[in-house]
């Protein structure tokens, strides 16, 4: 009997560091940052976060912006928004415009040939 007892107190001594390992880990995995991409039509997400250089390891407020930097310096996006929710990075970006292609109409005084000439030489950046 005195043996079934220590055999007891041993399995509730590891319970309870079971159930102290568990509750831990997870507020350590907790602190994991998520980033959300929105209003991405052409490009891919995991492009829009390769263009961080240093992807922020903590989840901050005052990392966006640092990544809105970056971001708005790749030239890439029109607009660039970001929100910091729940240890989430929603980023929202709006895409330059694609342009598929060009017609011209009622053009007398250059010939089609010349305007593609001359659009295909134009730099939008």
């Amino acid at each position: 009997m005195r043996n079934l007892k220590i055999n007891y107190k041993n399995l509730n001594f590891k319970i309870l560091i079971s159930l102290f390992i568990l509750f831990v880990s997870k507020s350590i995995y907790s602190n994991e940052i998520k980033y959300e991409i929105k209003g991405n039509d052409y490009t891919d997400p995991n492009v829009i976060l390769s263009l961080l250089n240093d992807i922020p390891k903590n989840a901050d407020k005052d990392n966006s912006n640092e990544i809105l930097k970056a971001l708005n310096e790749s030239r890439l996006f029109s607009d660039v928004r970001i929100n910091f929710v729940d240890n989430n990075y929603v980023i929202t970006i709006i895409e330059y415009p694609n342009i598929n292609k060009l017609i011209f109409k009622n053009n007398d005084r250059l010939k089609d040939e010349d305007l593609e000439l001359i659009a295909s030489e134009i730099n939008f950046t």
